[in-house]
């Protein structure tokens, strides 16, 4: 976070949700981590979408961690996402405006998280490069499309 270079990056998130989440007014009493965690996605509202934030990746871990070394307590995790940010700009104005949107609050979605979250690590990506990047993905539809519609084309003219 260092500097923006203006180019999209992506943040890779491992999760530990509590089996219990820690009490919060507007969260059920028993609610588990993940009701808490969910609540605190939900409170995002579209923001995220509208400045092209998006998961990328995520899955339910298979099983405990594979490798670990020199970092205690990393053996389990929950959840893992890869979430595609499109500048380090957009991240911090995300982040800033909820603070300043919730401020006035006596309580905020990131309560949520704090509540039902036990640990979670997250570090951002770049520079990184992935095959489902919709704009290589719609680039080469355009491209396979407009190829096709151009054989199409000279087919016809040389069939006449």
């Amino acid at each position: 976070m260092r500097t923006d270079t203006g180019a999209d990056f992506a943040m890779l998130s491992t999760i530990n949700y509590k089996d219990v989440a820690d009490p919060v007014p507007g969260l059920a009493p028993g609610a588990t981590g993940r009701e808490a965690s969910g609540k605190y996605i939900a409170g995002n509202g579209g923001a995220p979408l509208r400045k092209a934030t998006h998961p990328i990746l995520g899955g339910t871990a298979a099983s405990d961690t594979i490798d670990v070394w020199g970092v205690e307590g990393a053996a389990q995790w929950d959840r893992g996402v890869l979430i595609r940010y499109r500048s380090r700009r957009d991240l911090m104005n995300l982040i800033t405006a909820r603070i300043l949107e919730q401020a006035g609050e006596d309580q905020n979605s990131h309560d949520y998280k704090v509540a039902g979250m036990e640990k979670s690590i997250a570090y951002p990506l770049d520079p990184w490069f992935y095959l489902g990047d919709p704009r290589l993905v719609f680039g080469l539809a355009f491209l396979v499309i407009g190829l096709a519609l151009e054989v199409r084309r000279l087919r016809r003219s040389f069939a006449a």
